[in-house]
C-alpha cells in the first residue's frame, strides 16, 4: 500500500491531490562471486501499481540491472565500493506522456561500523526517455546518504536522505495566469489529461533541487518473510521561486524465495 500527498507534485493548494495506490512486484536475482574481493548481482523483474482515484496513472514497468561490488581488503568492517547500472520500461493505463524508458548508472561506497549498524553512500545520473512528448524526458543527478541499525534480531530501522539536482515534473489546473512563474522558466508544457479532475491541467518540466527524506522499518517475521514500513517527505525548490512539497507512506509485506 501506497500513500502521495501531492501526486502531481503541484504548488497550489486547489492544484494538489493525494492518493492511494496498490503495488505487487516480483524480483529474481543471481549472485556471481568473481574472487576473494568482487562480485556481480544480476537481477531482473516486474511491477504493477494500481491507483485509488486517478486510474490512468495505473503502471505496468519491468526493470533489469547488474550491480558490481568490490572490498579492495577483505574485513567485516571495511568499506565496499559498488556499481551499479538499471534500466526500466515504464507502461500507464492512459498517460502516453508518461511512458517510456528510465536508465540510471551509479556509484556507492558502504561500511559495517559494528554486526548493528551499517552506513552507504552514493552518486547516481538517471535519464528518462518519454515515448510521447518531452515533459518526462528528463535527467537527474542525485546524491545519497543512508543507514540502519539493528536494534533487535527482527527489527531494523533505517533512514535516507536524499539531493536530486535536476528536472521536476509538476502539474497545475486552469485558470494557468494565476499558476506562478513557471511559464516563464518550463522546458516543456503538455496536456495532462490522467491527473484531470474537473479541470485541465497541463504537465511542465523545471529545473529545480530536491531533498527527500526517508525513515523506515524492517520487522522480520520468519526467515523469509518481512513487514516494511516507511514515511517519506519531499520539498523542491524550482527555477522561477517555484515550490513542491509532498508526504508519502508505503507499508507492505517482503518474501525471499
Amino acid at each position: 500500500m501506497v500513500y502521495d500527498s501531492n501526486i502531481g507534485r503541484a504548488q497550489r493548494s486547489i492544484d494538489i491531490d493525494d492518493d492511494f495506490a496498490l503495488e505487487a512486484g516480483l524480483t529474481a536475482a543471481r549472485s556471481f562471486r568473481l574472487d576473494d574481493k568482487s562480485g556481480l548481482v544480476v537481477r531482473a523483474g516486474a511491477q504493477v501499481r494500481q491507483q485509488f482515484r486517478f486510474q490512468d496513472l495505473n503502471r505496468f514497468s519491468l526493470e533489469a540491472g547488474v550491480n558490481y561490488r568490490i572490498q579492495p581488503v577483505v574485513g567485516f568492517t571495511n568499506p565496499w565500493i559498488e556499481l551499479a547500472l538499471d534500466v526500466a520500461r515504464l507502461e500507464h493505463r492512459d498517460s502516453r506522456i508518461r511512458d517510456g524508458w528510465i536508465s540510471n548508472a551509479g556509484i556507492g561506497v558502504g561500511k559495517y561500523f559494528t554486526d548493528r549498524i551499517r552506513a552507504t553512500a552514493g552518486w547516481n545520473y538517471e535519464v528518462r526517455n518519454a515515448e510521447q512528448g518531452r515533459v518526462f524526458d528528463w535527467r537527474h543527478n542525485t546524491l545519497n546518504l543512508a543507514t540502519d541499525y539493528r536494534f533487535t534480531e527482527n527489527s531494523t530501522l533505517y533512514v535516507k536522505a536524499s539531493r536530486i539536482y535536476g528536472d521536476q515534473v509538476s502539474t497545475v489546473g486552469f485558470p494557468y495566469s494565476a499558476s506562478g512563474n513557471y511559464g516563464d522558466v518550463a522546458k516543456a508544457v503538455a496536456p495532462d489529461t490522467a491527473l484531470e479532475d474537473n479541470t485541465e491541467h497541463r504537465a511542465y518540466r523545471i529545473d529545480a533541487i530536491t531533498n527527500v527524506f526517508e525513515i523506515g522499518m524492517n520487522y522480520a517475521v520468519k526467515g523469509d518473510l518481512a513487514l516494511d514500513s516507511s514515511l517519506q517527505h519531499y520539498y523542491s525548490s524550482a527555477d522561477g521561486g517555484n515550490t513542491y512539497n509532498a508526504t508519502g507512506a508505503r507499508a507492505g509485506l517482503l518474501y525471499r524465495f
